[in-house]
């Protein structure tokens, strides 16, 4: 794939983000990485897309082989990071900040069901996407009250695409993140259509 379009394709893609909550930022951390990163980065993406898509037909064998495929790929040397635990990482900071930007308070109820339900892997990174959240994001006394009890909860780890975990292991951990990202969302998604039904 020649470099120039994995350029153009980013640089139409950080247009597309900066009218989000953040603009643009998340992705211009991104803008000095190498073409290869690139690559890398949205190889993952694109395994891992079609990995939640598999879960959420329940096909879960299905999934795992676009989980392992993802894996596979080489370890990022210019970033220092395994590109799918990288990518399932952003996956869950998406979801949360999306429904987060929503300017309702569902979004903490969906965190505190995923806390109690969701696999292991998932709770330490949704405990990493809400430390960032209480960095960079503005929210009200209560919320952080919330957001730091809930934290509380899970015992501190090192970030995912951080950890130097042998294959098997780390297809499990993103498998866990991935199927974390759809409980949230099924559990926002669920809030919502609660509130919407009382009203």
């Amino acid at each position: 794939m020649p470099d120039d379009d994995i350029h153009d394709r980013f640089h139409q893609l950080l247009e597309e983000e900066s009218n989000r909550g953040l603009g643009d930022i998340p992705l211009r951390a991104t803008a000095a990485l190498s073409p290869f990163s690139l690559a890398q980065m949205q190889g993952a993406t694109n395994l891992l897309h079609k990995a939640m898509r598999a879960l959420e037909h329940g096909d879960e064998a299905r999934a795992r082989r676009f989980v392992e495929r993802a894996v596979a790929l080489p370890y990022d040397e210019h970033e220092r990071v395994h590109p799918a635990a990288m990518m399932a990482h952003q996956e869950m900071f998406l979801a949360v900040t999306d429904a987060l930007e929503d300017g309702e308070d569902d979004w903490l109820g969906a965190i505190a069901d995923t806390f109690a339900s969701a696999p292991e892997h998932a709770r330490y990174c949704l405990r990493d996407v809400l430390l960032a959240v209480l960095q960079d994001y503005d929210l009200s006394d209560d919320e952080q009250r919330r957001v730091r009890r809930l934290i509380r909860e899970v015992p501190e780890r090192a970030e995912l695409h951080d950890l130097d975990l042998p294959p098997e292991e780390m297809a499990t951990a993103v498998l866990d993140v991935l199927e974390g990202v759809i409980h949230f969302a099924d559990a926002y998604e669920e809030a919502i259509r609660v509130d919407d039904d009382e009203e």
